[in-house]
C-alpha cells in the first residue's frame, strides 16, 4: 500500500525544490478528509501551508458527509487488513469481493452497499488515484447487485405539518401556559418571598391558609422539636403587578389543588398534567427555590422572587421558544440545520412587512453565498411568526438581561426554564416537533422535515405556483421541490378534472 506522509519536505523559499509536492498535497487532503484531528504538527512553513490548503479543500463537503465517508472507509480498510488486501489503492476485484461479502439473507441493503462503494471512490479521488468504481467490470457488478439484493421496505415518509395542524400545535402550546407545575411553583415562591420557612411549609395544610383582601395569612405550625411556637406569615399582594403578585399565585394554585375541600396539604406533587394529594417533601421545596431562581436569570445570578413569578406567569420559557421555532421554521420553509444555525444577527426587522432572515449556508449552498428569506406578518395572531419571535426575544432579554447578536436564536432550554448558550441540535429539534405534534393529538410520522414539507404542501394545496414556492423554500429544481409535496386529497388540483372529460 502506498504510504502518505508529510515529512522530508523543504521550507518555502528554500533553494531546494519540494519533493513530490503533488503526492504530499494528496496525502494532506486524505488526512484532512478522514481524520483532521490527528494531523501532525507542521515542521516548517510548507507543511503548514499544505495542511491549511487541505483543510480548505475538504470544506467543499459537509462535515456530516465527511464523517459518513470516514466511517465507511474505516470499515473497508479493516476488512482489507483482515483479508490481506491493499485498501489504497484498491483494485476493482477487491472492492467486488468486499461488497459481495456483505450480500446475503441478513446482509446490507442496496443503498448501504452503494454508500460503501461511494466512500471508496471518494478517498481514491482525494488521494489522486484511479477509483476501482471506474472499472467497466465494476460498473457491471454494481448493476448486478441491484438485481441480486432484495430492496428493503422503504422508510416511512415524513408527514407534512400543514397549516391546520400547525394551528392545533400552537393552540396546544398556548393552552399549556397554565401549566400545573408552573402554577404550584409560583405559589411556593410567593410564600418563600414572604418569609416562609421551608421545613414548616412542607407540613402546611389549607386550613392554615386564610385569604383576605389583597393578603393571605399563612400559619406555619412547628415541626421542630426545639420549637412549639407557630409562625404567622403575612403574604402581601401586588395589585399593580398581578403577574408578580404572591396572593394571586396562591389563589391560582388553590383553584387547581385537589386537597382544598378536605383541608389537606397545600403543596403537593404533580404527575403529568395533574396535581396529586401527595405532600411535597422538604427536598422538593428546596429544589423549586434553587432551580427557579437560578434558571430564570443570567449565569452566575439569581432572579428575585418577584421577577421569577412574573416570568413564570407569562408562560413557560420552553413554550415560547418552541412556538417561535415552529412558526418561523414553517414560514421560512427552513431545513432543520438552517434553524439550528440561526443567530440573532441573522435576523433583520423590516417595518410594516416582517423579518428578513439571512442564511449564511445551507444544504444546497455549501459555498456560503447566502440567501435572504422574508418572514411576513401573519394574518392570524395565533400563528404570526413575527409576533412569536418578538415574544421569544423579549423573554430572552428579560431572563438574561441582554441579547448577544452571536447567540443562537433557538438554544436549548431546561425544564426549569434556563436558557442555554448552545443551539438546539437538529436531532433535538426533530424530537421537539414530534413531541409537540403528538401532544396536539396529530397522527403521523413527524420529524425534522415536517415544517418544510408542511409549508410546501400547504402552498401547493392553495395552488400557489411552484416557482413561487421554490423561491421561498430555496429549491434549485422543481423536481426536488415536488418530493416535499404531500397530497392530502388526490382530487384536489387534479389535472384529470380540468381537461374536459
Amino acid at each position: 500500500m502506498e504510504q502518505f506522509h508529510l515529512d522530508n519536505t523543504s521550507g518555502i523559499g528554500s533553494d531546494e525544490e519540494p519533493v513530490d509536492l503533488a503526492s504530499r498535497m494528496r496525502a494532506a487532503r486524505v488526512q484532512a478528509f478522514l481524520s483532521p484531528e490527528s494531523a501532525h504538527q507542521p515542521e516548517n512553513d510548507l507543511d503548514a501551508l499544505l495542511l491549511r490548503t487541505a483543510q480548505i479543500h475538504v470544506q467543499a463537503v459537509t462535515e456530516k458527509t465527511r464523517a459518513a465517508y470516514a466511517r465507511r472507509w474505516a470499515k473497508f480498510e479493516a476488512w482489507c487488513g483482515e483479508n490481506g488486501f491493499t485498501a489504497l489503492p484498491a483494485t476493482a476485484e477487491v472492492l467486488m469481493l468486499y461488497l459481495a461479502s456483505a450480500v446475503g439473507e441478513n446482509g446490507a441493503s442496496l443503498n448501504t452497499l452503494r454508500g460503501w462503494a461511494a466512500a471508496v471512490r471518494r478517498i481514491h479521488e482525494e488521494a489522486g488515484l484511479s477509483s476501482p468504481t471506474s472499472d467497466p467490470a465494476m460498473r457491471l457488478f454494481l448493476r448486478g447487485l441491484s438485481k441480486q439484493v432484495t430492496p428493503r421496505e422503504r422508510p416511512k415518509q415524513i408527514s407534512a405539518l400543514r397549516i391546520n395542524g400547525l394551528r392545533e400545535v400552537v393552540r396546544t402550546i398556548d393552552a399549556r401556559s397554565r401549566d400545573v407545575r408552573e402554577v404550584r411553583d409560583r405559589a411556593v415562591l410567593g410564600v418563600l418571598e414572604a418569609g416562609g420557612i421551608v421545613n414548616r411549609m412542607r407540613a402546611l395544610d389549607w386550613s392554615e391558609v386564610h385569604f383576605a383582601a389583597e393578603e393571605v395569612l399563612v400559619t406555619l405550625l412547628p415541626v421542630e422539636r426545639t420549637s412549639v411556637t407557630p409562625v404567622v406569615v403575612r403574604v402581601v399582594g401586588r395589585p399593580q403587578d398581578r403577574a408578580a403578585c404572591p396572593v394571586a399565585a396562591l389563589a391560582a394554585w388553590r383553584e387547581l389543588s385537589p386537597t382544598v375541600d378536605d383541608s389537606g396539604p397545600v403543596f403537593t406533587t404533580v404527575v403529568g398534567e395533574q396535581a396529586t394529594d401527595k405532600r411535597l417533601g422538604l427536598r422538593e421545596i428546596h429544589r423549586i427555590r434553587a432551580t427557579r431562581l437560578d434558571a430564570l436569570a443570567a449565569d452566575g445570578h439569581k432572579a428575585s422572587y418577584a421577577d421569577a413569578m412574573r416570568l413564570m406567569a407569562q408562560g413557560r420559557t420552553i413554550d415560547l421558544r418552541d412556538k417561535a421555532l415552529l412558526l418561523v421554521g414553517f414560514a421560512g420553509a427552513h431545513r432543520r440545520g438552517e434553524i439550528a444555525d440561526l443567530s440573532w444577527n441573522d435576523i433583520t426587522p423590516r417595518d410594516g412587512e416582517g423579518l428578513v432572515i439571512h442564511l449564511n449556508r445551507s444544504k444546497t449552498d455549501q459555498m456560503g453565498r447566502g440567501a435572504r428569506v422574508g418572514i411576513p406578518y401573519g394574518r392570524n395572531p395565533l400563528t404570526c411568526p413575527v409576533t412569536a419571535l418578538a415574544e421569544w426575544s423579549n423573554r430572552v432579554e428579560q431572563q438574561l438581561g441582554r441579547i448577544d447578536p452571536e447567540w443562537p436564536v433557538f438554544p436549548g432550554v431546561t425544564r426549569a426554564g434556563r436558557i442555554g448558550t448552545k443551539p438546539l441540535s437538529p436531532e433535538a429539534l426533530t424530537v421537539m416537533i414530534r413531541r409537540r405534534a403528538r401532544a396536539a393529538g396529530l397522527q403521523g410520522h413527524w420529524g425534522g422535515r415536517s415544517l418544510r414539507a408542511g409549508f410546501i404542501s400547504s402552498a401547493a394545496d392553495l395552488e400557489i405556483p411552484l416557482e413561487k414556492i421554490a423561491a421561498q423554500s430555496r429549491h434549485v429544481t422543481l423536481e426536488s421541490l415536488a418530493k416535499y409535496i404531500r397530497r392530502a386529497d388526490p382530487f384536489r388540483g387534479s389535472a384529470a378534472g380540468k381537461v374536459g372529460l
